[in-house]
């Protein structure tokens, strides 16, 4: 059964909140705005939800997902085993540095 969460931008309500990552721990699937539509979002590790959103855009398993984290500490806990060239990393970091310390990932 879908639900409707309506999330204020500026001063989002905790509650709805506490909803929302309560559904995701609970392997739920999400859809999300972005800047240039929505998105579809799982908790890390969540097998079924992958395969859910495989079926929902038609996709194959050789299919790229982003991994979105709100600091690079995060993205370290998510990327153990990944294999990233160095300049990658030295890319984040000229961003990160840019923008006063913090990136969007």
């Amino acid at each position: 059964m879908a639900r409707y969460y309506d999330v204020h931008p500026v001063d989002p309500q905790p509650r709805a909140i506490a909803q929302i990552v309560d559904l995701l721990r609970n392997d739920g699937l999400i859809a999300y705005p972005t800047d240039s539509g929505y998105a579809l979002g799982i908790r890390l590790g969540n097998r079924e939800g992958l395969e859910r959103i495989r079926e929902i855009r038609k996709l194959d398993d050789k299919h790229h997902f982003a991994l979105v984290c709100k600091d690079f500490a995060g993205l370290g806990r998510g990327a153990e085993g990944v294999y990233a060239p160095q300049e990658a990393h030295r890319g984040c970091s000229d961003s990160a540095t840019q923008s006063r310390g913090r990136a969007v990932v």
